[in-house]
């Protein structure tokens, strides 16, 4: 009887699987949401727009792009 009763109370794998996604997709959103939120501040910047004139434009991927082409 011991076993019937641990059996009941065993997780379901399906929950636990929908439980994982479910995680798995929170990570996803909030991290298209911060890439959208660091383009955004990126054209700000871009537009010198108040509040971010001490900032200056990133401009290392355009300098590391360029030199992985060279060494193409």
């Amino acid at each position: 009887m011991n076993k019937l009763v641990k059996a009941e109370h065993a997780p379901d794998p399906g929950l636990d699987l929908a439980h994982q996604r479910k995680k798995q997709a929170e990570k996803i959103i909030k991290s298209l949401q911060r890439e959208e939120r660091v383009k955004a501040f990126e054209e700000r910047i871009q537009r010198g727009e108040p509040g971010t004139s001490h900032l200056s434009p990133d401009t290392s991927e355009v300098e590391s792009s360029d030199e992985d082409d060279q060494e193409k």
